[in-house]
């Protein structure tokens, strides 16, 4: 390899699929829930939501930095 190169893999997805409720997210580390990371759950939700969003988040090794947006005021 050269110096100072990184090799990356191509990263393959899939169309997201919204969420069955919108109000409360669901996070599992293990897959077959809404969000596989629970800052991809803080993304979906919109900016300047109204209404309060639950992050349910299953068990699980997560291993993330989280960053709520200030304009994404009522989620918990």
């Amino acid at each position: 390899p050269v110096r100072g190169h990184v090799h990356q893999e191509p990263v393959s997805t899939r169309p997201a699929t919204p969420p069955a409720d919108p109000a409360r997210l669901i996070v599992s580390a293990a897959g077959g829930a809404d969000f596989c990371t629970v800052q991809s759950a803080i993304d979906a939700v919109p900016a300047g939501n109204r209404s309060p969003v639950t992050i349910a988040i299953s068990p699980g090794h997560y291993e993330e930095l989280v960053y709520v947006p200030s304009n994404k005021p009522f989620v918990t």
